[in-house]
């Protein structure tokens, strides 16, 4: 006898499910059920992976803004440090745990989902500061240039009266 609760096969005698448990009638059937719907989850009794559906917000991964900001910073840093990609020191963190956020909160880790989400904030901000910072070393040294400042012969002056002083 099939268990109708579960499906498992059962000796016609037996008053319970051995499987499940459920009680037996005499008027269960004694087919098999049929099989699922095609494309149905099933879930062949074992328990779901991690915790039961997240029940809480999912916190944002700000991982538009840590993409946007490494770019940013690592342009700016390349133009104001001769060629260093300074902007992905921060900008990779960043994108790591605004990449985490939502793996973490897809299998009921809210805590964890939670904990990455600030990460990836303060790493973001950490890189649009840095970013912030290399653009306007690039917008002074390029005014600098336009008033005239930083010419050839203003340079080469500077660099006689280092040489002088010592």
């Amino acid at each position: 006898m099939y268990c109708p609760n579960c499906g498992h096969d059962n000796p016609d005698t037996s008053p319970h499910c051995a499987a499940c448990g459920t009680a037996l009638s005499a008027a269960a059937p004694s087919s098999p059920p049929p099989p699922p719907a095609y494309g149905a989850p099933q879930d062949f009794g074992q328990p779901a992976y991690g915790n039961a559906a997240p029940t809480g917000t999912r916190p944002p991964n700000h991982l538009v803004w840590a993409i946007v900001s490494t770019a940013i910073a690592t342009i700016a840093s390349m133009m104001a440090c001769c060629c260093l990609p300074l902007g992905l020191a921060t900008g990779i963190p960043a994108i790591i745990f605004a990449n985490k956020v939502d793996k973490l909160f897809a299998v009921g880790d809210e805590a964890g989902a939670l904990d990455a989400s600030g990460k990836a904030k303060l790493w973001s901000i950490l890189t649009t500061v840095l970013g912030a910072i290399f653009l306007l070393l690039v917008i002074l040294s390029f005014a600098l240039q336009a008033m005239g400042v930083l010419d050839q012969d203003y340079l080469e002056q500077l660099r006689r009266d280092l040489e002088a002083n010592r």
